[in-house]
């Protein structure tokens, strides 16, 4: 069985593995600016080494709650950088192969994950990191059609 590099992280209660080839960086954020109309999906904006990033909740996309978030795990998705914003990291470890779950996952995780992985005797969620990235644009669209066209959003009875 082949063995694959991943980030092991926090978000939320839930630990996860992340394919490290995917991660371009981890470092501390500090100042984040608000982005007007974003969804709570998005963060805001930081700044990393001149340049500037949307930061994405990961534990709010996952319908967790995050509680030490000060971490975040810089990608790339299709040429942008992005920050995922994590509890904590552990390590970079190589793991086997990912596989299906056997049973639907957590409520909020169904939508990014499908997948485990095996960590010692413990089982992780395999994410791959652009699930995130594609939950806060459609979040972020979502936000912006509501704020255009009001009427034509289905409100709740």
């Amino acid at each position: 069985m082949a063995q694959m590099m991943h980030l092991i992280v926090r978000v939320g209660a839930t630990w996860l593995a992340l394919p490290a080839a995917a991660i371009e960086a981890v470092l501390a954020y500090g100042a984040v600016t608000p982005i007007p109309g974003a969804p709570p999906a998005i963060i805001g904006l930081v700044s990393i080494r001149s340049r500037i990033l949307p930061l994405i909740d990961c534990a709010r996309i996952a319908g967790e709650t995050a509680d030490n978030q000060h971490l975040m795990a810089v990608i790339m998705v299709d040429g942008h950088s992005y920050g995922l914003a994590v509890d904590e990291v552990t390590e970079v470890v190589p793991l086997g192969s990912a596989y299906a779950a056997p049973a639907p996952l957590a409520p909020g995780w169904g939508h990014l994950a499908a997948q485990l992985i095996d960590y010692g005797n413990t089982t992780l969620l395999y994410v791959d990191p652009a699930q995130f990235v594609g939950r806060a644009t459609m979040a972020a669209q979502q936000a912006a059609f509501a704020g255009v066209l009001p009427g034509l959003v289905a409100r709740p009875q």
